[in-house]
């Protein structure tokens, strides 16, 4: 499984650089896909805690729910390894024109001068490298798939306090179908 992960990953990664990767947009409802998304990420890792925290009732988007789900898997797959332990929380907020989620953990944190590093292709925490399995392909591959979906991914961190990975996506990006 390690391995056709890894395979995938690259396989993703050069077409996404490539443009080649094509996204399959129709309407999602990102409650329903979070949900369904960590009940399968708890298949993988029982003992992983999770809370959804939306507040209110989403209007669906436009976005190929495949991706979006590799994006989450990718987030909390991340939080599972970097954070052990830790509770992961998803926050989900919509407004007229976009629509946020955040991932959250509170386990170590990212050193602030790695932080502006954490999305590039192959990059991981040279602190924390022997000790946690990764391609540094997973956060680098879910900036590519938000940004064709014309969003933007960002981090926050505290040491010692945890991460918070935020996505910002249109509720209807300006996209021509295929």
């Amino acid at each position: 499984d390690h391995l056709q992960q890894l395979i995938d990953n690259l396989l993703d990664s050069s077409r996404l650089q490539a443009g080649l990767l094509k996204m399959k947009y129709q309407h999602v409802r990102l409650d329903t896909l979070v949900k369904d998304t960590l009940s399968r990420e708890k298949l993988h890792h029982p003992e992983l805690q999770t809370e959804i925290v939306c507040d209110q009732i989403l209007q669906p988007i436009k976005g190929d729910p495949y991706r979006l789900a590799q994006v989450i898997e990718n987030l909390v797959s991340n939080a599972v390894k970097y954070a052990p332990g830790s509770k992961i929380w998803v926050t989900i907020k919509q407004d007229d024109c976009q629509t946020q989620i955040e991932v959250t953990d509170n386990g170590p944190g990212i050193p602030e001068k790695y932080l502006g590093h954490i999305f590039k292709r192959f990059f991981r925490n040279p602190e924390q490298s022997p000790t946690v399995h990764g391609s540094g392909l997973g956060l680098f591959i879910c900036q590519q798939i938000i940004e064709a979906h014309q969003g933007q991914i960002s981090a926050q961190s505290q040491l010692g306090e945890g991460t918070t990975i935020l996505v910002l996506l249109p509720n209807q990006p300006d996209i021509n179908q295929e």
